[in-house]
């Protein structure tokens, strides 16, 4: 994206790794999906 684009108050938001970090973005800009421990569990049955 050609800076031109951008308002200058978003490239300040860009440049802050503290506002970077707190949007829990990867990579790409791809956001992080937090699932909860249970959701994600799977319950083991007793095979004897």
């Amino acid at each position: 994206m050609k800076p031109e684009y951008v308002s200058q108050k978003e490239m300040e938001l860009r440049q802050n790794q503290d506002f970077i970090a707190s949007q829990n973005m990867v990579a790409e800009g791809s956001p992080i999906y937090h699932l909860d421990k249970d959701d994600t569990e799977v319950e083991k049955e007793d095979t004897l």
